[in-house]
């Protein structure tokens, strides 16, 4: 009869345990690829009714406003909305289609129902889509490159960890001041730039040294080629500070929301990223950093 019992407290434990760990996290294998954070997750319309759930690789995308998944996966609804996507070079609008999809992880839990918004994609983009900030600002989000991603209800952090406030004007995306060889700059917080970015004007006035050409991926999945250059330091300040980063160039995100008293002059992308621990709170606009 005790045995019986103890067996039955260790099989309410295991349920209750494994109920805490997901309702508090939706853990997700990391993949690197081309320098991108993607994950792998089960997609398909809010109603489990109308079709099978796909797995679909999609890009974590901080970068983006809005989430987008390829056109020739799923029917056309015929529901079109105007919409303006902002993107490295510049605001974006179009018509497109918009379709209500649920998510869920590798285990089958559902994550979020979301609107996603349809995009003809290159056929050689080896993705089927992008996570933007309308999908991760419901959450708090965890970037531990490259093994993890973490979509959480609330933050675990340690005294590690150091808080930077996020430009309070912008909702769409994530704005910090940074500083580049000891000269201040605000920079977007972007997971979908592999190669961390800074305008061609500041390129030109701090005589960089030019590192090499590399091939990047466009909004469209386009591929193509920009020269990068070498930075001495990038800081979030005095202690985070990354040495010998690799930025590209070639455009201006000056004008990149449109409003004379925000001015971007970059972004932060994966090759920077990596080498941090980062806690993003979307509802309170702060991030919170620290090494390894």
């Amino acid at each position: 009869m005790i045995n019986r019992f103890l067996i039955f407290l260790l099989f309410l434990n295991c349920i209750f345990s494994k109920k805490t760990i997901l309702d508090k996290f939706y853990l997700h294998s990391l993949a690197i690829e081309d320098s991108f954070p993607v994950v792998e997750l089960f997609v398909g319309p809010s109603d489990p009714n109308l079709a099978p759930k796909v797995k679909l690789k999609l890009i974590i995308d901080t970068g983006s406003n809005l989430s987008f998944v390829r056109k020739d996966l799923l029917p056309s609804l015929g529901m079109k909305q105007s919409i303006e996507s902002k993107i490295i070079s510049g605001a974006t609008k179009m018509e497109v289609e918009v379709v209500s999809l649920g998510l869920e992880d590798s285990g089958r839990k559902r994550i979020i129902n979301s609107n996603f918004y349809l995009f003809n994609y290159k056929k050689n983009f080896p993705y089927d889509g992008v996570v933007g900030n309308d999908i991760l600002s419901n959450f708090k989000l965890y970037l531990d490159f490259p093994d993890y991603i973490h979509f959480s209800k609330k933050l675990d952090i340690d005294k590690k960890y150091q808080m930077f406030e996020l430009n309070q004007n912008i909702d769409s995306h994530l704005v910090l001041p940074v500083t580049i060889n000891n000269k201040r700059f605000e920079f977007i917080l972007d997971t979908g730039a592999g190669v961390s970015f800074l305008n061609e004007d500041s390129i030109l006035k701090d005589d960089l040294k030019h590192l090499s050409t590399r091939e990047y991926y466009t909004f469209t999945g386009e591929v193509k080629t920009g020269k990068t250059y070498l930075a001495d330091s990038i800081c979030m300040n005095m202690t985070l500070c990354t040495q010998n980063v690799e930025i590209m160039s070639g455009v201006s995100l000056g004008d990149f929301f449109g409003r004379e008293n925000i001015q971007i002059n970059g972004l932060l992308g994966v090759n920077l990223l990596k080498n941090y621990k980062i806690w993003i709170d979307y509802s309170e606009k702060k991030i919170y950093v620290r090494k390894p």
